[in-house]
């Protein structure tokens, strides 16, 4: 439908969209894939992105774990993958700055879930720990 997208593209500006879901939300919240062979997604922590506490949003932090894994089990099957399972750690806070992913496979087989870690990208401080697992969509 409007405002989807399926499997990996490179769009003006080197951004990379993945997956099926709808990318609105994505964009609203200012989340870039810079490589999704990697996993390596940004969030720049915005105003609008805070909770009361002054703090990005958890939904948010996990809204960017999920466009990561997806971003790089696409890129990895060379076909769409949504994520069918997401174990969120919230181990820090990230009240300024940027926040950037790093993927890497549970276990070294093709079928195995991935680790996602969300670092505050000024310091390297590990912020969230994220285990996900990801299907090919019917008729993907």
């Amino acid at each position: 439908g409007a405002g989807q997208r399926a499997g990996v593209r490179r769009r003006r500006g080197g951004r990379h969209r993945v997956g099926l879901r709808s990318r609105q939300l994505d964009e609203a919240a200012g989340i870039r894939i810079l490589d999704p062979a990697t996993g390596v997604v940004e969030i720049d922590v915005e105003p609008t992105l805070l909770n009361p506490a002054g703090t990005l949003q958890g939904a948010m932090v996990a809204l960017v774990a999920e466009v990561a894994a997806e971003a790089f089990l696409s890129a990895a099957t060379g076909r769409p993958i949504v994520l069918c399972d997401l174990d969120v750690r919230y181990l820090g806070q990230a009240r300024e700055g940027t926040v950037r992913s790093s993927v890497r496979r549970a276990v070294p087989t093709a079928d195995s879930p991935v680790v996602v870690e969300l670092r505050d990208a000024g310091s390297g401080r590990l912020l969230t720990h994220v285990l996900a697992r990801g299907v090919r969509p019917l008729g993907a």
